[in-house]
């Protein structure tokens, strides 16, 4: 799975989000409609879960239309994809352009 292959998929509408993901979102006040957008603008996969036990999955960076930072992992082993969870990430646990946590 490459980014772009991640991307397009996203934007064609090839997922289904996870009752965690919703209260995720939820919980950050964010809207499924503007994740969606942001994952579909351009995503870049962080880290692989290759034996994630509901198959492949991956930790995903994009940026929101305000220019917040976005993680999401998407289960991408099986179809329909899975948007299992998404959240804002904390700027204290993660560097500055949200690509590594912090020790």
């Amino acid at each position: 799975m490459t980014d772009e292959q991640l991307r397009v998929g996203i934007a064609e509408g090839a997922h289904v989000w996870s009752s965690h993901a919703i209260e995720e979102a939820e919980h950050d006040r964010l809207r499924a409609r503007e994740v969606d957008s942001a994952l579909a603008a351009g995503v870049r996969i962080l880290r692989r879960y290759p034996e994630d036990r509901q198959g492949e999955s991956a930790l995903a960076l994009a940026h929101l239309a305000d220019g917040r930072a976005l993680h999401a992992v998407i289960g991408y082993g099986r179809r329909p994809w899975t948007i299992v969870t998404v959240y804002l990430p904390d700027p204290g646990q993660w560097n500055a352009d949200f690509t590594e946590r912090r020790r």
